[in-house]
Formats: structure tokens, sequence, C-alpha cells
């Protein structure tokens, strides 16, 4: 989210030179990607069901699930709610971190430089200590 919010959404912050001599592709370079977008589309819509869930049986017995690793399958049939739990903390973190890096950046700091703040920043900072 900060990639996407620093490329897109943020002022830029390259050198003057630099930005306005930014150009596209040419066409050699764009045409072989335009080419290659229609199949990658039908693949990805025929191939759906061999790839997420429970769909197909296209590996058959090529691939040995041991009786430990029956958990994944359980995984497909838990109520749909722990499935959307990682997405909705997702969407809400990030919008959080939109919010506060656009509006907050002066709160922001100050938290940083608070005697709390440095520990927390510190030890975030450090990769947790690992």
């Amino acid at each position: 989210m900060r990639l996407a919010h620093l490329t897109f959404l943020s002022e830029p912050n390259g050198y003057r030179s630099v930005i306005t001599h930014a150009h596209d592709s040419p066409i050699r370079m764009a045409l072989p990607l335009a080419i290659l977008t229609v199949p990658s589309i039908f693949i990805g819509y025929y191939a759906k069901d061999m790839i997420i869930g429970m769909g197909t049986d296209f590996w058959g017995n090529a691939i040995y699930v041991a009786p430990q690793n029956m958990n994944a399958i359980d995984a497909e049939f838990i109520p749909q709610i722990w499935k959307l739990l990682p997405v909705c903390l997702s969407v809400f973190g990030a919008s959080l971190s939109f919010v506060l890096y656009t509006f907050g950046t002066r709160s922001l700091y100050k938290l940083k430089i608070s005697f709390l703040g440095r520990k927390l920043y510190n030890f975030l900072n450090k990769k947790m200590v690992f």
C-alpha cells in the first residue's frame, strides 16, 4: 500500500529534468504485451477451477496430500466470515495508513519523537529484533 501511495497518489519526488523525460514504451514493446493480455485472460478464466478450490481433479493423484495436512481441505469449508476477516483487516489497515500519511503527518511525527514512539519505531525499524 505504501508503494501504491507513493507511486500513484502522492506528489512526484524526483528531479524535474527526469520527470519531464518520462514516456511510454515504444510500440515494439507495447504490442507483444497487448497481444499477450488476451490469452492470459482466457487462460485465467478456464484454469480458475484448477487453481482456486476443489473444483477439478486436473492433478488427479499427481500431488500427494499427507494425512496431517488434511486441514488444508478443511479450510475450504470454514464459515465465510473467517475467510473475509484478513481481507477486511487489510483494507482497514491500508485505509488507516492512507489517511494518517495524507492528513496526519504532523501528528505521526510527534508520536514518533515521543519516548514511547521512539521505542516502538526502533523496535519495528529493526524488524522486531530478529
